[in-house]
């Protein structure tokens, strides 16, 4: 009787690990004839808003902000706003100099769809053609906007650009890099590999405009990239991926960091499937593929966790009964496969490999995170930046 229960959980536990890494390994794969976009210049010019939110970002947002002004995009084409929310008045003193528009908020409980919200109701529908969402600490080339308005007069409704890691200092900044450029081989340029739309990440976004001015109010979460992803998938707006537009970002440094920007992407993932699997029957009816595949995404096991999972269950079915090992070692050399299809090719050194050795530390970390999701999505976990 133990036994058939033990057997029973091993191939309810193979099964969902299996069905995860086979979907990973499909698109990391498919990266590999990845599909780049080749932008049509044009003497047109869009109006943009670019937003800046910052929750207690005084080391990094003056210098990001000047960064931007280096654009050489016609200055009277775009409004730069950012967002202050519980910074120093020294910080805020720095900004009000430069040549930008500062909002003042003051929230008990902090979000980015809130300073969103805020920055939109300060503006008409038709005041601009574009909005551009970056991070506190991203810092762009100064052609930047010339390429988003070339990919907007393209055709591109939504995009997502290309972020990379300007910082990998320590070894979990070394991890947390690879992490977000494994994304960038599943998550987006498998994706466009394959005629399905890029997964946004939260910063280094473009959209049109009055679509986002018409959907801005409907967020409701901590994750607000994953609730627009849906909003725009169920309306059937492909998103697409600019890979050779950087927006270059600061890692995490730090294991506790690295700990709380991993709860609040898991809490995120996790309220987004709930959110979307409520109308599957329905994308599935007007055969919205982009819409089911981000469903299923969404339900996927956490890569760190179901690495965890297969490295246990291979040792432990190994003694426990060894003929029924074979699948588990299997499964474990093709989710290793994939994170190395999926890594770039500067990426692979040895300074990557001695960060390994945190990997041990980080999965623990991970997996006590999955107790303390309860209200994650709700509030604002700040991630700092040291």
């Amino acid at each position: 009787m133990i036994d058939l229960l033990i057997t029973w959980i091993e191939w309810m536990v193979f099964i969902v690990c299996a069905c995860s890494i086979g979907y990973l390994f499909f698109f990391s794969v498919a990266s590999l004839w990845r599909k780049k976009i080749h932008l049509t210049p044009t003497d047109k010019k869009q109006r943009f808003l670019v937003v800046y939110p910052a929750y207690a970002e005084d080391r990094v947002i003056v210098s990001s902000v000047n960064t931007f002004l280096a654009q050489t995009y016609p200055r009277v084409l775009y409004e730069l706003v950012v967002v202050s929310d519980h910074m120093w008045k020294e910080t805020n003193d720095e900004l009000e100099k430069l040549p930008i528009r500062i909002v003042y908020a003051d929230y008990k409980d902090s979000s980015k769809a809130k300073a969103l919200k805020l920055v939109m109701s300060l503006y008409r529908p038709t005041d601009f053609d574009s909005i551009v969402i970056l991070d506190a600490d991203n810092i762009v080339e100064t052609d930047f906007l010339e390429q988003i308005n070339c990919a907007r007069y393209m055709g591109m409704r939504a995009i997502q650009t290309h972020r990379i890691s300007k910082i990998r200092n320590s070894e979990i900044g070394q991890l947390d890099a690879m992490s977000e450029e494994i994304n960038n081989s599943i998550f987006r340029a498998g994706h466009i590999a394959t005629g399905l739309s890029s997964a946004l990440i939260g910063s280094g976004m473009a959209f049109e405009y009055h679509w986002f001015y018409e959907h801005v109010n409907n967020l409701a979460t901590a994750g607000e990239d994953k609730e627009i992803e849906a909003m725009l998938l169920y309306e059937k707006i492909r998103i697409h991926y600019l890979e050779d537009v950087y927006v270059y970002d600061e890692k995490v440094q730090k294991t506790e960091n690295f700990k709380n920007q991993r709860r609040r992407w898991m809490a995120a993932q996790f309220v987004a499937f709930s959110n979307m699997s409520k109308s599957i029957k329905s994308a599935i009816k007007q055969g919205n593929i982009d819409y089911c595949d981000k469903t299923l995404q969404q339900a996927l096991v956490p890569r760190i966790i179901n690495l965890m999972l297969v490295l246990l269950f291979s040792c432990f079915i190994t003694f426990h009964h060894l003929n029924h090992a074979y699948k588990w070692w299997a499964l474990l050399l093709i989710f290793f496969l994939t994170m190395y299809i999926a890594i770039p090719k500067y990426m692979k050194t040895k300074k990557l490999f001695h960060a390994f050795m945190k990997l041990p530390i980080l999965t623990l970390a991970t997996i006590l995170n999955m107790f303390k999701l309860k209200g994650a999505s709700k509030i604002f976990i700040h991630t700092k930046h040291e």
